[in-house]
């Protein structure tokens, strides 16, 4: 007679013990990977692949994500720049291999070279042609004009913030990522607009597909003697139309 193997059940996610370089760091001339070390071994397979939990700030044309057991490993393939504030946020979904998954995300801000910026973006993203929050919408800043582009994932009622990024005017985009590749394509929903991030700023953004046909006239109404009602066959932009847009001969 004995207890059974194995212990008592494990209902917790891993969690993050240690981060190299730390959060909020100045590291000059970065060589090494980044390195986020949890308390278990995590399963290398979490959603899909530990790639797709990681966001990299700014863009770079490859990343390169490596288990080590209790630990990510994380690098551009071509280095770190000098003189960068980097932004690594993982996802919700990391698991150990009991299949707990973390439930929120975290991001780790450090610079290669300079001081890293108290600044805000915040907004918020609607998908304006089916009604609702943009839920887990890609967000990109592109700052202007180097082109830098800083990520973010709006939370599950369409709001984002991106801290820490460098002053300036920026495109913010923000797309309904429906195949989750972190790339606006084609037919995919989104809006843009300018803003200038000083300290901080906000955005609204209003995401419908764009094409190049202009709303048609699908159908005209008679509702009573003095009003009629115009349906079109695609959602109108936001707003009311303008004095020179709607002629009335009587």
């Amino acid at each position: 007679m004995q207890e059974p193997p194995g212990g008592p059940p494990d209902f917790t996610p891993p969690v993050v013990v240690s981060l190299i370089p730390d959060s909020g760091t100045v590291v000059d001339e970065l060589k090494d990977p980044l390195v986020i070390r949890f308390d278990e071994v995590i399963n290398e397979r979490s959603g899909g692949g530990l790639d797709r939990l990681v966001l990299l700030s700014p863009r770079v044309e490859e990343l390169v994500v490596s288990w080590k057991r209790t630990a990510i490993e994380i690098k551009p393939k071509e280095g770190w720049r000098t003189g960068v504030v980097y932004h690594v946020t993982l996802l919700p979904g990391i698991a150990d291999l009991r299949n707990n998954r973390l439930t929120e995300g975290q991001t780790i801000i450090f610079s290669t070279g300079g001081p890293i910026p108290h600044t805000h973006l915040r907004g918020t993203v609607l998908d304006w042609e089916n009604g609702r929050a943009g839920r887990d919408a890609l967000i990109e800043a592109v700052l202007l004009p180097d082109s830098l582009v800083y990520l973010a994932r709006a939370d599950s009622v369409g709001e984002f913030e991106l801290t820490a990024i460098p002053r300036g005017n920026y495109l913010a985009l923000a797309s309904i990522d429906e195949n989750m590749n972190r790339q606006r394509d084609r037919r995919e929903a989104f809006d843009s607009t300018t803003v200038t991030v000083d300290s901080s700023a906000t955005a609204v953004l209003w995401t419908f597909v764009h094409d190049t046909v202009g709303a048609q006239i699908r159908q005209l109404t008679q509702v009573d003697s003095a009003t009629f009602r115009i349906e079109f066959n695609q959602k109108l932009a936001p707003g009311t139309p303008g004095i020179d847009e709607v002629l009335v001969w009587v």
